[in-house]
């Protein structure tokens, strides 16, 4: 596995922790919504959009 793919993937999962560990809805709210773009980063093949251009 690359160096990004995996470097966007432990992110994630850091994220997720801070999500866990957050005060307030908003702030878990962003987290998740963070781990959730490293995430789906870390999984996309390099050979494929990491956004849908029409979706922007």
């Amino acid at each position: 596995m690359p160096i990004i793919r995996s470097n966007h993937l432990a992110r994630a999962r850091s994220e997720r922790q801070m999500a866990d560990r957050s005060a307030s809805n908003v702030e878990r709210t962003i987290h998740n919504k963070l781990a959730d773009l490293h995430s789906a980063a870390g999984q996309a093949r390099p050979t494929e959009p990491l956004v849908d251009s029409e979706a922007v």
